[in-house]
């Protein structure tokens, strides 16, 4: 059966369809459209309808077959953390978890839909500490992204946070750890994951389009030019005498300064240290981006590719026109059901 991943994005829609199996899945349909309302947190009647209509349309376009969904939340609507608590058995910890969770959640526990993962459990019961990873999605998002799914004719096979996702599309066959950088239109999300089992999320409300602005700002340049201008020359310090990149600097360097507070984080909670990095996401080809982070971090960094463990065509790799890691989030959405 086709496994169909879902990517709502404020700026773009993406799609990926897989069928086959873990080991050898293989891309059956893929798309990307524009999201005509360039937001997804709105509950204006009118603009759901929109986003519903533009996915139909794209999943229609793209020839998907599947019609339930597995759907990415995105991380900035959402609250993870990763808590220590008494090693507890599982209908203990199942007892216990709510009561946990209310100390680190912002909202009412009656107004999330909470689950949880254990990272790692001792041996015996009572010794040491277990790990367990909480994600709460507001009751008001879930619900958001269900309506549009009905308006678009499609019916919810799961939600997962993005990062999850993302986690399970880069990280295949990798043991050590990591630091996953998604960089989107509005947000940049954070991950670090040992293996596949993610163990730090942080999403930062700093994306594309705040570079763009910042660009527009400082070079006096309409927002399209400055878009155009960021794509091109980015973080190349010999284009245009580096004043792009000096104007892009006041607002990357705030995110430089996220990561190495999640390197912090890593290297003072869990023995050995982070040496590579995985960019995703649109703001992965901003140019020069990968040398920058690497300067500034002392890490590996690379643009990840969540194909290279699918079968494409020749074909399909010319559509997808170098830039896969934009598919990323929708790629480890449909690996879930593999």
């Amino acid at each position: 059966m086709p496994a169909f991943g879902l990517d709502i994005g404020s700026s773009s829609i993406k799609l990926i369809e897989l069928t086959g199996n873990k080991k050898q899945p293989k891309l059956t349909a893929f798309g990307l459209a524009v999201n005509p309302v360039g937001n997804v947190d709105t509950d204006n009647e009118q603009e759901l309808v929109q986003i519903a209509q533009a996915i139909k349309k794209l999943t229609t376009d793209a020839g998907v077959k599947q019609r339930r969904v597995v759907v990415g939340l995105p991380e900035s609507k959402v609250y993870t953390r990763v808590v220590e608590m008494p090693t507890l058995s599982e209908s203990e910890l199942a007892s216990a978890i709510n009561w946990e969770a209310e100390q680190y959640i912002p909202i009412p526990i009656a107004e999330v839909q909470l689950d949880y993962r254990i990272l790692s459990q001792p041996q015996a019961i009572g010794s040491n500490k277990m790990r367990v990873f909480l994600v709460a999605a507001p009751v008001a998002v879930v619900n958001r992204m269900v309506k549009i799914l009905e308006l678009a004719n499609l019916e919810l096979e799961a939600l997962e946070t993005e990062m999850l996702g993302v986690a399970r599309a880069m990280t295949q066959q990798q043991n050590n750890a990591q630091l996953l950088v998604h960089l989107g239109a509005r947000t940049t999300d954070i991950g670090i994951v040992q293996g596949e089992t993610v163990v730090f999320t942080r999403s930062i409300s700093t994306g594309g389009m705040a570079l763009t602005r910042a660009l527009a700002a400082d070079l006096g340049l309409e927002v399209a030019s400055a878009e155009q201008y960021k794509r091109t020359y980015g973080l190349d310090k010999n284009q245009l005498q580096g004043k792009v990149r000096t104007s892009l600097l006041g607002v990357f360097s705030s995110l430089v300064s996220e990561f190495k507070k999640a390197q912090h984080f890593y290297a003072s909670t869990y023995s050995g240290g982070i040496r590579r990095l995985i960019l995703s996401g649109g703001g992965a080809y901003l140019p020069e981006v990968t040398s920058t982070l690497a300067s500034e971090l002392g890490v590996e960094v690379v643009i990840g590719d969540p194909f290279a463990a699918l079968n494409l065509t020749p074909q399909q790799r010319q559509r997808l026109g170098g830039i896969g890691a934009v598919f990323t989030v929708a790629v480890g959405m449909a690996l879930r059901e593999m």
